[in-house]
C-alpha cells in the first residue's frame, strides 16, 4: 500500500520545471535546475520554491539563465571582498 503511494506521488525534476515553465524544452529544464537553483544538494521544498521564483521574475529561459549568473556574480564578488578585509 506504501509503495503504490508513493509511486502516485513522485515525479521527476522535469515534470516540475515543465509544469512551471511548459515552453521550456527538455535541455532547458535542464539547465534551470543545474544552474538557477540549489538542486541537487538542497531539499525539495527548497528547490521547487527557487523555481517558483524564477517564475515570477523571469518570462523565458535565456531571462532567468541571465538573472541567476547575474545574481551568483553579486555573490561571489560579495564573499571575495568580504574574505579580503578578513586578517
Amino acid at each position: 500500500m506504501r509503495a503504490e503511494a508513493i509511486e502516485v506521488l513522485s515525479g521527476t525534476w522535469m515534470e516540475v520545471v515543465q509544469r512551471v515553465f511548459p515552453a521550456f524544452t527538455v535541455e532547458e529544464c535542464d539547465s534551470l535546475l543545474w544552474e538557477a537553483t540549489a538542486f541537487p544538494v538542497a531539499d525539495a521544498k527548497t528547490v521547487i520554491s527557487q523555481i517558483k521564483d524564477w517564475a515570477a521574475r523571469a518570462n523565458d529561459f535565456e531571462q532567468v539563465i541571465y538573472l541567476a549568473y547575474g545574481e551568483m556574480d553579486l555573490a561571489i564578488g560579495e564573499f571575495l571582498k568580504e574574505s579580503e578585509d578578513q586578517p
